[in-house]
């Protein structure tokens, strides 16, 4: 009997889920439809026929959507949107099969039958309208995982900006296609926020591999696909100024901190400095020419020998580092060092996170560390303070975190099959940066509470303005068609 019970809740599972697969691709083929909502003190939550979506009033300018097929929303494992929303003041009304929630600046529709959001000013004026929004399932390397796509009309005189920093030239995403990936070899960024000049922002806050399309059906219409995710989760931000709207981004995501003032002027950097005397000796040229100089970098490489990258010291150029510093500082130079998150065979601290689990690849002469590793993430943050940051033993003023992509280099790996402590890597490694800056910034204001930080980065993502992070223009050469597409580059990466 009790056997005859066990194969009876089998085929009951089984059966559940067929029944799952079948509705899941319901949504595919009749779109997305709302059965049923209920009015929250933040928006309203609505039943659809695949899953649930909920559309939040965070302020009355910055709405939220977020859908999955599942019966609740999915908590979000890294906190991008990090501000606490207080009780928003909105109404709410039903007519004809379309819920309307009114704010103080906003008019926003959800359709039933079709479940798309418009936004429209109080006056009706059509801001932004969805097209369709969907998830079909999807299997990416061996993770079971769904492909997110949401689609939004864009009249033809729209223009749209931002989408990170991409040495490609273009300054108008309209009728263009951009992946959205971190990624050394085309100098891309990936940061999935869009400015449009009809005076909104998007946030598509979503941590894989993304492509935005700006030019569907005769450029009328703009799409977000993400080949990963549980879930569609993006903000809308109104200005109408497109200051209004980078502000609100900034309230979601996390104000810039004021950065030291020596960052606003010259920065001297090459690749790369191999000696102390030498160092003293760009001081002496800027300071003897009366050539106004800020701070110089450190880049890489100082550490050379067989297993020295992360053991955090100097080769023998260097003599005497403390005495260096303190002979820039009585010049008024600071200075920046080049730190890597990738470790190499033979240091303490390849030693130290391997014993953790916490390296990338699983073997190799050259890993890098785990960023989605709580530990790891500390015990790389005590050593670097421990032997550059800490006053006593040098006192460097920056952190020039350098390849944050990552990229495999120089032993190659699949950034995609990568497993880390959060999950698969193929879900998690746009954000690598996000986590390694993160980690910096809130270490830095502990331990080093009487200077202001600033981090040097190659990679961006969404967020990291309030880490006090500056992302420079990738390795690009030295050529004129370099410098004009950094002009583009640069625009859209601020405006980012």
């Amino acid at each position: 009997m009790g056997q005859n019970a066990g194969l009876k809740n089998r085929w009951l599972t089984v059966v559940a889920m067929i029944i799952t697969g079948i509705l899941t691709g319901v949504q595919c083929i009749f779109g997305l439809s709302i059965t049923s909502y209920t009015k929250d003190t933040d928006g309203i939550t609505c039943v659809c026929n695949t899953g649930v979506m909920k559309v939040q009033i965070c302020k009355a300018d910055i709405i939220r959507v977020a859908y999955a097929p599942k019966t609740t929303i999915p908590a979000r494992l890294i906190p991008i949107v990090n501000k606490k929303w207080d009780t928003p003041t909105f109404t709410e009304s039903e007519s004809g099969g379309v819920i309307t929630l009114q704010t103080g600046k906003l008019k926003v529709t959800i359709n039933k039958t079709d479940a798309n959001v418009t936004y429209a000013t109080t006056g009706d004026e059509v801001i932004l309208s969805e097209y369709n929004k969907k998830m079909t399932a999807a299997t990416v390397e061996g993770v079971s995982t769904n492909t997110i796509t949401a689609e939004f009309n864009s009249p033809a005189t729209e223009g749209l900006y931002g989408l990170g920093q991409h040495e490609k030239g273009i300054v108008n995403y309209k009728g263009q296609v951009q992946v959205l990936d971190q990624d050394y070899g085309s100098h891309a960024t990936a940061t999935p926020v869009l400015v449009s000049s009809n005076g909104y922002g998007i946030f598509w806050d979503n941590y894989a591999k993304t492509t935005f399309s700006g030019n569907i059906s005769g450029n009328t219409r703009y799409s977000f696909v993400s080949e990963c995710g549980d879930l569609i989760d993006y903000y809308f931000f109104y200005g109408p100024e497109i200051d209004d709207v980078i502000a609100n981004y900034r309230t979601a995501t996390g104000s810039v901190p004021m950065f030291p003032k020596w960052a606003y002027g010259l920065i001297q950097s090459k690749d790369r400095y191999q000696s102390q005397k030498e160092i003293l000796a760009v001081k002496d040229g800027y300071r003897n020419n009366k050539i106004p100089l800020d701070c110089i970098v450190q880049d890489w490489h100082y550490w050379d020998g067989v297993g020295k990258q992360g053991c955090y010291c100097f080769n023998t150029g260097y003599t005497d580092v403390k005495g260096m510093l303190n002979s820039l500082k009585a010049a008024n130079l600071h200075t920046t060092i080049s730190i890597w998150s990738e470790v190499e065979q033979g240091s303490s601290m390849y030693t130290k996170l391997d014993n953790m689990g916490a390296l990338w690849p699983s073997s190799g002469t050259t890993r890098f560390i785990d960023a989605y590793h709580s530990e790891a993430r500390e015990t790389f943050w005590k050593a670097i303070y421990g032997a550059f940051f800490n006053p006593a033993v040098q006192g460097w003023d920056g952190w020039w975190l350098d390849n944050d992509e990552p990229f495999p280099y120089p032993d190659n790996f699949n950034r995609r099959t990568l497993t880390t402590a959060m999950g698969k890597g193929v879900l998690y490694y746009n954000t690598y940066t996000f986590m390694m800056t993160e980690m910096g910034y809130t270490n830095w204001r502990r331990d080093v509470a009487d200077k202001r930080c600033f981090i040097l980065h190659r990679a961006c993502f969404a967020g990291q303005q309030r880490h006090s992070a500056v992302n420079w223009n990738n390795d690009i050469n030295c050529t004129w068609e370099a410098y004009k597409n950094s002009v583009p580059s640069g625009l859209n990466s601020t405006i980012t």
